[in-house]
């Protein structure tokens, strides 16, 4: 019998082809359900709400919601939420994508995913600057500077990620991100001066940095 890893497997193989993948989700998921492990029934939903159009997707992502509500669980139910933003940005439904990151970040707060509630931040500081809401994206942003300057940061980080995620690699990324979202929140406000002292703050970790292209 083919193993759960090989499944997870064949399920990125075919990135794309949405029936061929919907048949190794199901295989996976349905194997779940008869072997009784909630864990990894709610991983089944999680990859089903991945491959579909939005819709189909958010009605998975509604599934795993409604699987792991009661749980008190580090990824869930703040991933179905998560999955549910993404797919409702997809639809161009920016409200709901809102109130599907607010949902998520209660119980990311609360569960202590530190890698969730960085992404959630910096979601909603998008959000805030786009709407015109600049002194509360920024407000946002200083939540998310102070969380990833934490001495602790990479402890929690490791807490909640698997052995072979790198989670130095993750910190440089997200503050580098973390500059940019200072940028673009004091750009917004008008305090251009402020705006280009992030940018030189910014560059100056940038041009050390052979994470991603520098584009």
């Amino acid at each position: 019998m083919i193993r759960y890893e090989e499944l997870l497997a064949l399920l990125n193989e075919f990135s794309g082809e949405a029936d061929i993948q919907e048949r190794i989700a199901y295989t996976y998921l349905n194997r779940a359900k008869i072997e009784g492990d909630t864990i990894k029934i709610s991983g089944g939903y999680d990859r089903l709400a991945r491959i579909f159009d939005p819709i189909t997707n958010i009605k998975y992502a509604d599934s795993l919601i409604s699987f792991t509500n009661e749980w008190i669980h580090v990824t869930y139910p703040a991933a179905g939420y998560l999955l549910k933003a993404y797919q409702y940005s997809r639809l161009s439904n920016l409200q709901e994508s809102y109130n599907n990151l607010l949902k998520a970040n209660e119980y990311s707060e609360v569960n202590e995913n530190i890698t969730q509630r960085i992404y959630i931040l910096d979601r909603l500081i998008s959000l805030k600057i786009s709407w015109g809401e600049s002194e509360k994206a920024l407000d946002l942003q200083h939540q998310r500077h102070k969380l990833l300057l934490a001495e602790d940061f990479i402890e929690k980080v490791k807490k909640v990620s698997r052995p072979e995620f790198n989670s130095d690699e993750f910190f440089k990324q997200n503050v580098i991100s973390s500059y940019e979202a200072y940028i673009l929140c004091n750009v917004a406000l008008g305090n251009y001066q402020l705006a280009n002292n992030y940018l030189i703050k910014h560059d100056s970790i940038i041009n050390e940095y052979k994470g991603f292209d520098k584009e």
